[in-house]
């Protein structure tokens, strides 16, 4: 693969792929790629997204990511990745660089609507009330949102973003 590239499709995207963000502070914020859907589902513009815990002054290299937390996370269209960044810049492999995927609660869509215990698009347990305290639910992302977060958490210029 050739960095940086800008998907059209979530296709030749995959977890653990990385864009950087610019904040309006000048400094960068990173998002990952959590999941890309399985081709069953038919969804060709959706992933799954994260926010690392990584805010610099530099574009970061690879090693500057590694044992970083994800903060927050959710689905969202591709355009993400285009309307905030010049497109993919690396891979980083979650397992390596020490980077859990959090677990949501969530659905497999249309095919199974019962609710369960999702890290990205795979069915990791069975949702039960008491869970609604420990996991929190999954959610569909504007294209704006992942800055938005970076920019309250990382900025912190008081402003409500959410």
């Amino acid at each position: 693969m050739t960095y940086p590239f800008v998907p059209k499709s979530n296709k030749k995207l995959n977890s653990g792929d990385y864009w950087v963000t610019k904040l309006i502070n000048k400094s960068y914020a990173v998002g990952v790629v959590i999941d890309v859907p399985p081709s069953d589902l038919k969804l060709t513009r959706e992933i799954v997204i994260g926010l690392l815990n990584w805010n610099g002054n530099k574009i970061p290299k690879l090693e500057d990511l590694t044992n970083s937390k994800i903060l927050k996370q959710g689905h969202a269209h591709i355009k993400t990745i285009s309307e905030n960044s010049i497109g993919i810049m690396g891979h980083i492999d979650f397992s390596k660089a020490n980077i859990e995927p959090q677990i949501l609660i969530g659905s497999y869509g249309a095919n199974n609507p019962e609710w369960n215990l999702m890290r990205g698009y795979k069915i990791v347990g069975d949702y039960k009330k008491l869970d609604k305290k420990k996991y929190n639910m999954a959610g569909f992302w504007g294209y704006d949102l992942l800055n938005e977060i970076a920019e309250s958490d990382f900025v912190r210029k008081g402003k409500n973003w959410l």
